[in-house]
């Protein structure tokens, strides 16, 4: 039985200004999907960071989790 190798495809090299704005991303709500866009990296590689910064107290639990504020304005219109 040979091992398996955990996320062998994600970018998991983040460079300081990188991970700073992410973390700005993350606190003003944007969602997975907008921080891959603003960031041009995949959204694999955003899931990525976000368990990490997450693990190491780095960002804090929110609102709408991974989707954000996306997800907080959707859910509103739907109730509406």
């Amino acid at each position: 039985m040979s091992l398996y190798f955990a996320l062998e495809n994600v970018d998991l090299d983040w460079k300081p200004h990188e991970l700073h704005r992410f973390r700005e991303y993350w606190e003003q709500g944007y969602s997975i999907q907008q921080i891959s866009r603003m960031l041009k990296r995949p959204q694999k590689d955003i899931a990525a960071i976000i368990l990490d910064q997450s693990l190491e107290d780095q960002i804090s639990v929110r609102y709408g989790g991974i989707f954000g504020n996306e997800w907080a304005s959707k859910s509103f219109k739907k109730s509406s």
